[in-house]
C-alpha cells in the first residue's frame, strides 16, 4: 500500500511540474503557449523604455508601410487630398504622416466615419475605435486589432517593472446602417429576425467560434442565403 501511495504521489507530482512549467522569456519579442495550447507572441517593453526605441516597434501597425488613403466624413464629405495613414493598434489610433514628415494622429472625432487605406476599409466607432471590415454582405463582418497586457507569468521575467503585451482581434458585425455590434450568437439573430430559428438550428448542429473568422465568414454566408430565398 505504501508503494502504490508512493508512486501516486510522483505520478501527480510529475503532472503538476509538466502543466505548469515554462521557459524564460528572451529578448523583446518570445513565443509562448497559453493556457489552451495555443502558440501566443508576447511583446516586451522593457522597464523606463519608449516603444519607438524597442526591435518590435513596427509590429504595432497594421501595414508594412505608410500607405496613401483617404478620410470621409459623417456628412460624407471626403477631402481630395490623399494622405499616408497607418493603423496602430499599441495606441488604437489612426495615424498620418503630416506635409513635414512627422507622424500625427488622426483626431478621434466623431464626425470621422470611414478612412481608407489602399483597399482596406475601416469604420471608424467614437466608442470602439477602428473597425477594419473583412467581409462584405448584408450584414458586414469587422474586426478590431489591438495590442492588450500579456499576462506574463512573474517566474519568466526578468524585472518586475517590465511590461508584456500580445494582439488581440475582437469581431464586430455591421448592421445596414453601420453600427457595429459584438459578435455573438444573440447578435446575429438579432440582425436577422425574420431567420432566427434557421440560424439557431444551423449554430446547434455547427460549432461556429465567434472568435474565428472563417467561422464567422461562413456563418454570414448562410445568412445570406437566407435573405435571398425570402426575397424570391
Amino acid at each position: 500500500m505504501q508503494l502504490l501511495k508512493l508512486i501516486l504521489s510522483l505520478t501527480l507530482l510529475i503532472h503538476f511540474h509538466h502543466s505548469t512549467a515554462q521557459s524564460k522569456f528572451s529578448g523583446e519579442s518570445d513565443t509562448m503557449i497559453d493556457s489552451s495550447r495555443q502558440m501566443l507572441r508576447i511583446y516586451k517593453l522593457p522597464a523606463n523604455t519608449l516603444v519607438d526605441k524597442v526591435s518590435w516597434r513596427d509590429s504595432v501597425y497594421r501595414f508594412p508601410t505608410f500607405q496613401y488613403g483617404r478620410i470621409t466624413l459623417a456628412t460624407g464629405f471626403s477631402p481630395e487630398e490623399k494622405v499616408r495613414l497607418n493603423y496602430n493598434l499599441y495606441l488604437g489610433h489612426m495615424q498620418m504622416i503630416t506635409g513635414n514628415g512627422d507622424t500625427s494622429h488622426v483626431k478621434q472625432l466623431k464626425d470621422v466615419k470611414f478612412i481608407s487605406i489602399g483597399d482596406h476599409l475601416f469604420v471608424n466607432d467614437y466608442k470602439i475605435g477602428y473597425i477594419e471590415v473583412i467581409h462584405n454582405s448584408s450584414v458586414a463582418l469587422g474586426i478590431l486589432n489591438i495590442m492588450i497586457t500579456a499576462d506574463v507569468d512573474a517566474r519568466t521575467t526578468t524585472s518586475r517593472y517590465d511590461r508584456y503585451y500580445m494582439k488581440k482581434e475582437y469581431y464586430y458585425f455591421f448592421d445596414k446602417d453601420n453600427k457595429p455590434s459584438k459578435a455573438t450568437r444573440a447578435t446575429i439573430q438579432k440582425l436577422f429576425p425574420d431567420q432566427q430559428q434557421n440560424i439557431k438550428a444551423y449554430l446547434g448542429e455547427n460549432r461556429i467560434d465567434f472568435e474565428s473568422r472563417q467561422d464567422l465568414i461562413k456563418l454570414l454566408t448562410f445568412c445570406d442565403e437566407l435573405s435571398k430565398g425570402d426575397r424570391n
